[in-house]
């Protein structure tokens, strides 16, 4: 069970910004499904969708409504004919897709109409400018929205469960099962193993490959009826008997290259290594054309190889591990080398022998269930659930089971949640209906007398009202009444209170932005002046210049005079300033105790410093009168002149024009020290 809420933000998109966003946002949307998926029609389907309900809701339909009207009518059948223009055989066999596809496009739907109201505060982008909708109709809406979800989360909660517990006793069954096969196929294997060796023994025990070989291994072969064909070949690969019978008088018939097995890996495998061996599977030549495992041994007789017993297991024995399964004609057995030849499979399968079986193993929702194994044919890919066993020889035994029949469980289970889904939305529109009529007619009769200027209290009484709803009405008559008062009294209070609160506000905000005692702007304006400043220059690309100015020996001013005088002389450098930087958007501010910043803009660095110049000469001509002297100051300007460049920030700027200001007061003060950025 798995959940794409995107759909549930494609439809909140709708709601919210009409249909050009909805469709980017399908788009989107879509293109994670097909990450995830590597389906493409998703866009198609999600697409369709955003246009369908917009035009439903345009219309006066509620949301999960439009939906399941969208589902009904194109959702499903466009799925439908995707599927069949794929693969027709899968269409017509995973109508649960379809259907599961339908209830989740729903459940989104439900989903998105819950949270609408909390995203969606204003107007809808797609609404209907209609009438507005019964009471009955909303009460319906709501319900109906909350019962969808509830109930489609519950039922898919339940189909999960009981599909998982199918799924675990499939799979104990396909385990239990196809381990059977293994230990039946690896005793098969074995015992005619152990004969053939027991059988080698004898001969070279006996010396009976000088004597009566035929009677031997007719007997032997009588004894096994598992080995299709028995043969003795001796030391140069020439096939000297063989049982049945009427296979040794073909082999004597046939040509010398014939009767020779020199050639073959049972042979050259058991001389070799002295030791029984195993074949992997391959066709008989001249007896039959079955495909057979070959299991062979050497013969020895005091020490020196003196031949090869053999036996041809006919792979067709194996129909009793099919016997074994039970009559449940469901399961497949399967026989695969390691090479991934199929030894054996069962009739159902429809596999040929000898084939190389081409398989995967996917990672789907189905493999929480059981293991799915997707058998590739050359006309179509059929999915089976398995289980894999290893056995003797580097075989392995698969157990398979037709997906179908999990798939007929989930769609029967979808088909129950679809008709249990359908009567609680025929009985929620039912009860709505009731509840919409037991609340409108009471409420129309006291918004109808309220409007009334009198109210005749006896037809009150008479005329079908409730003690209850009457208490209501009079409440409200009077609720209203002093509701009326206090509007007028708190409307000229309002009036009051928000042209004091206006002409603090500006008081606030000039006392927030102007220095006291120079009335120049303070620091933190300065600072907003220079940000904003400094974003025009970069976006117009205009020259500008930024100064600091410091007043020289100023504490000394401030110890042998007195802070007063101190500030007489920061009171008429601020005002100094100010006569000579006239320009409407020349900024002169105090940024600290005897500091101050200009920003100005200048066509040139010239010009720039012509200006400052200017400043600093002024500030000499400053005098005071203190014990009978005059008594004057000079200043230190930093100034930087800058085209700013886009990433410049004002924090630079003031920490650059605040290094060429100390430079000036290190390099004797009363001086300008002026650069362009670079």
């Amino acid at each position: 069970m798995s959940f794409h809420l995107g759909s549930s933000l494609v439809l909140l998109c709708l709601l919210r910004f009409g249909y050009l966003p909805g469709l980017i946002a399908s788009t989107i949307s879509s293109l994670s499904l097909l990450i995830i998926f590597d389906n493409p029609y998703f866009f198609l389907l999600l697409g369709m969708e955003v246009i369908v309900i917009g035009l439903l809701l345009s219309r006066g339909l509620f949301l999960l409504f439009a939906d399941i009207i969208y589902w009904l009518l194109i959702g499903a059948p466009l799925t439908f004919v995707i599927l069949y223009f794929n693969d027709p055989e899968f269409a017509y066999n995973n109508q649960l897709l379809i259907m599961k596809q339908a209830i989740n496009g729903v459940l989104y739907a439900a989903i998105a109409s819950v949270v609408a109201p909390f995203l969606v505060k204003s107007e809808s982008a797609v609404t209907w400018n209609g009438e507005l909708p019964a009471m009955s109709i909303k009460i319906f809406e709501q319900f109906s929205t909350i019962t969808a979800i509830t109930g489609i989360m519950i039922g898919l909660v339940l189909v999960e469960l009981s599909v998982r517990d199918s799924g675990r006793q499939l799979q104990n069954s396909l385990s239990n099962k196809a381990y059977q096969a293994s230990a039946f196929i690896r005793n098969y294997i074995e015992s005619h193993q152990a004969k053939i060796q027991q059988s080698a023994d004898s001969l070279g025990l006996y010396r009976l490959l000088s004597t009566d070989t035929l009677t031997f291994l007719n007997t032997t072969q009588k004894t096994y009826p598992g080995f299709l064909t028995m043969l003795i070949a001796d030391e140069n690969g020439g096939i000297i008997a063989g049982a049945p019978n009427n296979f040794y008088e073909v082999l004597k018939d046939a040509p010398e290259n014939q009767r020779s097995v020199i050639d073959r890996d049972y042979f050259i495998e058991a001389k070799a290594t002295g030791r029984s061996y195993i074949s992997q599977a391959f066709k008989g030549r001249g007896f039959g054309n079955d495909i057979i495992v070959a299991i062979s041994a050497p013969v020895y007789e005091d020490n020196q190889f003196k031949g090869v017993i053999e036996g041809s297991l006919n792979l067709k024995s194996f129909q009793q591990i099919e016997n074994n399964l039970g009559e449940n004609s469901q399961d497949f057995f399967i026989l695969l080398d390691k090479n991934n030849n199929i030894l054996y499979a069962s009739k159902a399968a429809q596999l040929n022998v000898m084939d190389q079986l081409e398989y995967i193993i996917p990672d789907t929702n189905y493999s929480e269930i059981a293991q799915l194994l997707q058998i590739n044919q050359a006309t179509n890919r059929r999915d089976f659930f398995f289980e894999s066993k290893p056995t003797v020889n580097g075989w392995t035994t698969f157990i398979l089971r037709d997906t179908a029949q999990i798939n007929n469980i989930v769609e029967a289970y979808y088909r129950y949640l679809v008709i249990l889904f359908s009567i609680i939305f025929l009985l929620t529109f039912i009860i709505s209906r009731l509840l919409s009529k037991n609340l409108t007619g009471p409420l129309e009769n006291i918004v109808n007398n309220l409007t009334l200027d009198s109210l005749d209290k006896r037809s009150d009484k008479e005329d079908s009202f409730t003690a209850e709803i009457f208490s209501i009405k009079q409440r409200l008559r009077q609720a209203k009444r002093v509701y009326l008062d206090f509007q007028n009294e708190l409307q000229l209070e309002v009036e009051k209170r928000t042209r004091e609160l206006s002409d603090a506000n500006i008081k606030l905000e000039k006392l927030s932005r102007e220095d006291s005692l120079t009335k120049l702007l303070n620091r933190r304006a300065f600072d907003e002046e220079l940000v904003n400043d400094l974003k025009k220059s970069i976006r117009f690309q205009t020259p500008m210049c930024l100064a600091l100015v410091d007043i020289d020996h100023f504490k000394n001013i401030n110890d042998s005079y007195g802070h007063p005088v101190g500030d007489k002389f920061i009171q008429f450098l601020g005002k100094s300033l100010k006569q000579n930087m006239q320009r409407n958007t020349d900024i002169v501010a105090r940024v600290g105790g005897e500091e101050f910043a200009i920003l100005f803009h200048a066509d040139s660095p010239t010009a720039c410093q012509s200006k400052l110049e200017s400043c600093r000469a002024a500030a000499m001509s400053i005098k005071l009168d203190v014990n009978d002297k005059k008594l004057g100051i000079s200043i230190s300007i930093g100034a930087l002149f800058i085209i700013p460049p886009p990433d410049i920030t004002a924090k630079e700027l003031y920490t650059r024009a605040d290094q060429l200001l100390y430079k000036s007061k290190t390099e004797g003060r009363n001086r300008l020290t002026f650069q362009i950025f670079d």
